[in-house]
């Protein structure tokens, strides 16, 4: 009896039907069930051997156990999926940068906000009214220094409007140190 686990067995015959019919190699990432009963997500690598007439004659390859790393991809994952719904859901408006100062996120408030699109703001300076340069001059300084970000600034939303906001930012770093940019959030004041 296969070990496949059943909900993949079906994807994986036929996986292995068309890597046959087409003579290439077969790779895949699925479900198997020990006999102990426990569930493990295996890579699996082969290659196929043909007779004469054409007629596939073995299969060689390797499983791998990647159970840790398809549980972590899951975990990480959910707390993607975690923080947006916890970004989204808030009044406030949330943004990340690189370490040069450019957006990398922005929440669905900041975006309604400012009437932009979240993958089209790179650049978040011409929001600011232009008598408040001393917030992006703060900005600057606080990132050169790498320590955390407080200012207030007029921005101009999405209706024309312009209005105060009071934005925060806290330094982020890779687990070796290096910096990362900022995540903050600003409020309409």
């Amino acid at each position: 009896a296969s070990r496949v686990h059943p909900d993949d067995l079906g994807r994986v015959e036929t996986k292995v039907a068309t890597a046959q019919a087409e003579r290439s190699g077969y790779h895949d990432v699925h479900r198997i069930i020990w006999a102990d009963g426990s569930v493990h997500v295996m890579e699996s690598r082969a290659q196929f051997t043909y007779d004469e007439a054409g007629v596939c004659t073995g299969m060689r390859g390797t499983y791998v156990d990647v159970t840790d790393r398809a549980q972590a991809e899951d975990a990480l994952r959910e707390s993607e999926a975690r923080f947006r719904l916890m970004a989204d859901g808030v009044p406030i408006l949330i943004w990340t940068t690189d370490a040069a100062g450019g957006v990398e996120f922005i929440n669905r408030r900041y975006a309604e906000f400012f009437d932009v699109r979240p993958d089209s703001l790179r650049d978040w300076q011409p929001l600011i009214h232009p008598d408040d340069d001393a917030y992006v001059r703060a900005f600057f300084a606080a990132q050169a220094a790498q320590i955390a970000f407080v200012a207030e600034a007029r921005v101009r939303r999405g209706d024309g409007e312009w209005r105060w906001i009071k934005s925060r930012g806290m330094p982020r770093f890779s687990p070796g140190g290096a910096f990362l940019g900022y995540v903050g959030g600003s409020l309409d004041i």
